[in-house]
């Protein structure tokens, strides 16, 4: 790593880090972090930097190394957090590894009010990164590999090293007389990171006969300028997302139909800000959902669900209302969901053009003083073919009550539909919430 390298790190940060703000460094004392932070001790820096370190208990020196790390921060008077677990999963040892890190990091990026995660990870990790996301059959959007600048679960992460070769790491160190750790685990092909960089790697490079390195950087580089340009295309589609008391909705009629590209990309985006994850073969049939306008779609059962063009994550599943239930100020329990009931004897100011949308779950109308019935409306034909000339979801269908009285349907929530009209009014306030188990 030349001189100008090390300025290009420090110019960087500079554009990046603001001054008197904490700065995080994750530091396992292997080459990349490590070279990392000593490039940060010698720049003039004007934020306090904090060190975190976890030790995963995998190694019989990771103990020991953790304590000389420590006796490192203590000499350049830098506080030092690390934390040793004490039990691994029999499989799946590298994610678990990772999860645990962001969950240490996480917490004391919280505890010192970090503005930033600096980590260490250089072009061979992002080569590696990008081919297995490759194999893997992952969506476009990760083929731009791991980012210089992101967010991850609320922290602010920073790769000053990412465009650096492992090589040119190695020899600063050497250098300047810097001493990494070996962690042997990295070459244990036992794992499939270190299987990647010891063999597959190495054998498509010979197979091949190209720089593979470097045209996976570039298609890296290029994919990030293709997701780039998808995330400021979906973003005023995305303008319809709306979180209401059933959950998470997005209704794209006004933007359909888009190119199968976009829909993708938007189901992608979606998905993310939902918290909810789906297979290949589930993308797949949202996409053609959309494209063709189908009626109720569902995704996941009691969760997901697309409804002539609207997308819908609801907080939890449905469940039937009461087949029969006096209209009165009452608390009626659907499992997780609460309906709330009041009714006045006010008459309160209609505005039928501005009437609440099933989807915020929250009502105000007003009907005659009389005897009426909250019903769940099954075996009603009538307000069947209502609700289908309206289109409303069949998935709620079961889910939002019905007015009754006499036997006739008075008026339906979901269709915001009534039949009756007099001077004489109640003021009736039905409101949904999720209250959980």
């Amino acid at each position: 790593m030349s001189n100008c390298l090390v300025a290009d790190i420090h110019h960087f940060l500079k554009e990046k880090l603001l001054l008197d703000h904490p700065v995080l460094i994750g530091l396992s004392g292997g080459p990349d972090s490590l070279a990392l932070f000593h490039v940060l001790l010698a720049e003039k820096r004007n934020f306090p930097v904090h060190i975190v370190h976890i030790d995963h208990g995998l190694r019989l020196e990771s103990t020991k190394e953790a304590e000389e790390l420590k006796a490192l921060a203590c000499k350049e008077k830098l506080p030092f957090h690390s934390v040793r677990l004490t039990s691994q999963p029999s499989s799946n040892i590298e994610e678990w590894a990772r999860q645990e890190r962001l969950r240490f990091f996480k917490k004391i990026y919280q505890e010192v009010g970090a503005q930033a995660l600096l980590l260490g990870h250089q072009s061979d990790e992002q080569l590696e990164t990008v081919l297995k996301r490759l194999f893997e059959g992952a969506h476009a959007k990760h083929y731009s590999g791991m980012q210089k600048e992101c967010e991850i679960d609320g922290m602010r992460i920073i790769r000053p090293c990412l465009s650096i070769p492992k090589e040119e790491l190695w020899n600063w160190l050497k250098a300047h007389q810097h001493t990494p750790f070996d962690d042997a685990s990295n070459r244990n092909c036992q794992f499939l990171r270190a299987r990647m960089r010891e063999e597959i790697i190495p054998l498509l490079e010979r197979k091949f006969q190209k720089n593979l390195r470097k045209n996976l950087s570039y298609f890296s580089e290029t994919m990030s300028e293709i997701n780039s340009y998808f995330s400021d295309k979906i973003i005023s589609y995305l303008a319809h997302l709306k979180e209401g008391r059933l959950g998470v909705s997005l209704d794209l009629n006004s933007c359909l139909p888009l190119k199968r590209i976009e829909l993708r990309y938007l189901l992608k985006e979606f998905c993310q800000r939902s918290q909810i994850e789906l297979s290949r073969e589930q993308y797949n049939l949202a996409i053609d959902a959309l494209e063709k306008n189908r009626a109720n779609i569902c995704l996941i059962k009691g969760s997901f669900y697309i409804d002539r063009g609207l997308l819908f994550v609801l907080k939890a599943p449905l469940q039937d209302f009461p087949d029969e239930v006096k209209l009165e100020s009452q608390v009626i329990r659907q499992g997780p969901w609460e309906w709330k009931v009041l009714l006045q004897d006010s008459e309160i100011k209609e505005d039928r053009e501005n009437t609440p949308s099933y989807l915020d779950g929250s009502f105000k109308i007003s009907l005659a003083e009389g005897d009426y019935l909250l019903k769940n409306g099954r075996g009603d034909k009538r307000l069947k073919k209502l609700r289908e000339n309206y289109k409303t979801p069949a998935f709620l269908r079961r889910f939002f009550p019905v007015i009754y009285q006499d036997q006739k349907c008075v008026w339906d929530f979901l269709s915001s539909n009534d039949h009756c009209s007099t001077a004489v009014k109640w003021s009736i306030s039905l409101k949904i919430s999720f209250v959980g188990n």
